[in-house]
């Protein structure tokens, strides 16, 4: 079979991990397999990896989508492009991942699809697909009868002035209006919204964990230097989030509170992927720039003693995952799919946005130690690894392949 990925990023980022290992799946399974993407363009060589994105065109999207409240409805540029490549190879499955993101006019893609009759897996990696102009409902229900005068509507996809969550909800609702050939794949906590929302109520789904690269990436490593190079000393418990500062949905303002409550602690607070201002944070923080390496990344989480999530909206963060993997229990807030994640013994979820109580639960996190590592890290790998959802993931494209089998018969 022919599989054609679609994403806003390939082998960067959460997504683009995703992108990567499902295109490695495929390819394992002896599927030929194309890779479409529109940012952050990736030189490694892989032909199968097609950059469809332009830069200028993309700001000029983002641009549009802040003072017009557009997003996802330019980049035609792209979208031609990426239609065109569709059309010369002519998949016989699409397999959609982030559609937002400033690189590809879903809408066009979608009737693309559905006039062509192509089988799709619409993989959500958020609530995109069945709100309005967001990624989150966060506490907002309106995606249960029609989105209309956004209350979020400075979140990303931020739009200033123009309110046009109505617009785009119709959009999707004609969109969606006899796509039958369309599967819609997340986590249990994101289809279950799904399930509930107006626009995809009647629409198939498939649950899914998300996998991480346990076995060869994220397992415990001896992170003693790091340690020593950023100058930790051992009585110091470590506190560590990886996410932008800027990104208003991982809450990392959060953390840095934290740093503040804790200032007196023998606890330091490391951010991995900081792009703040520096000049007022607390002494007991050490930003860190964006890690590109996973190698690398593994040993900060290996390093820390708790991983803190402060996402206020995320189907299952991967972040967290990886640092499972590596032996590293999780504080965070009880919101969205972030607590799905792990059990009691692995995870301590407190009420949304009380950073006092997040403060307390890092300060009486005890330790880490080699059993706990071990548990910790031996859950993680029956439930998140690549190994252990093979299974899954097989069966489920396998079933896909059929469907395009008996597609074909009945033409």
């Amino acid at each position: 079979m022919k599989f054609a990925l679609v994403n806003v990023y390939y082998k960067h980022g959460s997504t683009g991990k995703g992108i990567k290992r499902n295109y490695d799946r495929l390819k394992s399974y002896g599927h030929e397999v194309k890779v479409f993407y529109g940012a952050q363009k990736q030189d490694d060589g892989n032909s199968d990896a097609v950059f469809i994105g332009n830069r200028y065109f993309n700001y000029f999207h983002m641009l549009c989508s802040k003072y017009l409240g557009l997003d996802g409805l330019l980049s035609n540029i792209s979208t031609t492009k990426l239609l065109r490549h569709l059309k010369r190879y002519q998949p016989d499955v699409v397999w959609l991942s982030g559609l937002h993101g400033y690189y590809v006019n879903w809408y066009r893609l979608i009737k693309f699809l559905k006039k062509n009759d192509i089988r799709t897996v619409y993989g959500m990696v958020d609530e995109f697909a069945f709100l309005g102009k967001c990624c989150s409902s966060f506490d907002c229900e309106k995606y249960k009868t029609g989105c209309h005068h956004c209350p979020y509507l400075k979140h990303y996809p931020q739009s200033f002035i123009f309110d046009n969550s109505k617009l785009i909800f119709n959009l999707k609702k004609k969109a969606y209006r006899g796509w039958d050939k369309v599967v819609f794949r997340s986590a249990p906590y994101v289809v279950n919204k799904a399930k509930g929302s107006y626009l995809l109520k009647d629409k198939q789904f498939a649950e899914t964990d998300s996998s991480v690269d346990i076995t060869n990436i994220y397992h415990p490593r001896n992170s003693e230097k790091l340690r020593q190079e950023l100058g930790i000393p051992e009585n110091k418990k470590v506190a560590l989030l990886c996410a932008r500062s800027t990104d208003a949905h991982k809450g990392a303002q959060y953390f840095e509170e934290c740093a503040r409550l804790c200032e007196h602690d023998d606890i330091v607070f490391v951010q991995v992927a900081f792009n703040g201002n520096k000049e007022t944070l607390p002494s007991n923080f050490i930003p860190i720039s964006y890690v590109s390496s996973p190698e690398l990344l593994a040993e900060y989480y290996s390093m820390a003693d708790v991983y803190v999530c402060t996402s206020v909206s995320d189907a299952q963060p991967n972040a967290c995952l990886e640092a499972m993997g590596c032996g590293t229990p999780i504080v965070g807030f009880n919101i969205s799919g972030v607590p799905y994640v792990a059990p009691k013994e692995f995870g301590t979820f407190i009420e949304p946005f009380d950073v006092q109580k997040m403060a307390e639960a890092i300060r009486n996190l005890p330790r880490k130690t080699e059993a706990s590592i071990k548990a910790c890290h031996e859950y993680a790998k029956q439930r998140f690894s690549v190994e252990a959802t093979n299974g899954v993931h097989a069966a489920f494209v396998a079933e896909i392949c059929q469907k395009v089998m008996d597609d074909k018969k009945g033409q």
